[in-house]
């Protein structure tokens, strides 16, 4: 199917604002973005994994997860092999696939990086590159998941209506750092220094003297030991 060069272009604007090559997955108009984007794009995990979802009511939940870049929610599938998503994410404490640690404070967020009880974690998702459009029933969404195009459940299945116009998902990531009860912010200067006991001029000195970039994930688990240890 050939792109358009309005859909070529879309796709520069996307790596050069998020400061990286990443592939962007053109959805045209009458198309479903659920149909059109491949799962190896829409999903963290090739296939849905047994883990436990741990409640903050104190118990848990042994299942079979997988996480919805498209949707942005946690995913897993009932005894008949349905998938469902998760209805109250607000109950979870945590939930563990293997070694991927995901906590919920108003969204999903992936452990990347533990520096004694505090966290750096990631939130990703395909959204639209921001540019306006018009999305399901004429509703106008700009830089937005696929969440803003509505959805409507039935019988237990989820139908995504169709986009109106081209437009172009892109994944994005925003990193937040949490602090022993599992609270987060997001990962900014004043973040650290509100969660840490360090000396204002002693966290601006570091992140001045190496040059720390707040959108990169190796600056920020730097930053992340060195308030941790200090």
């Amino acid at each position: 199917m050939r792109i358009s060069v309005a859909i070529v272009l879309l796709i520069l604007v996307a790596q050069s604002m998020y400061g990286q090559t990443r592939r962007g997955y053109p959805v045209n108009a009458g198309q479903s973005p659920g149909k059109v984007i491949p799962d190896s794009a829409k999903y963290l995990l090739p296939a849905f994994t047994e883990g436990t979802a741990f409640l903050r009511s104190g118990g848990s939940l042994p299942m079979r997860f997988n996480y919805n870049y498209l949707l942005d929610e946690m995913q897993f599938l009932n005894a008949k092999g349905d998938t469902m998503a998760i209805a109250d994410p607000a109950t979870l404490k945590k939930i563990v696939l293997d070694s991927i640690i995901f906590y919920f404070d108003k969204e999903y967020l992936k452990e990347i990086e533990r520096a004694g009880n505090y966290k750096l974690a990631v939130w990703e998702s395909l959204v639209q590159t921001p540019y306006k459009t018009e999305g399901a029933y004429g509703t106008k969404t700009a830089s937005s998941s696929i969440e803003s195009f509505s959805r409507i459940y039935a019988n237990g299945k989820e139908f995504k209506l169709q986009v109106q116009k081209d437009v172009l998902f892109v994944k994005v990531a925003d990193f937040y750092v949490g602090d022993a009860y599992d609270h987060f912010r997001k990962a900014n200067k004043k973040a650290f220094s509100n969660l840490f006991s360090l000396k204002k001029e002693e966290l601006d000195a570091y992140i001045r003297e190496e040059k720390i970039n707040f959108n990169s994930e190796e600056d920020l688990k730097k930053l992340l030991y060195f308030c941790a240890e200090n």
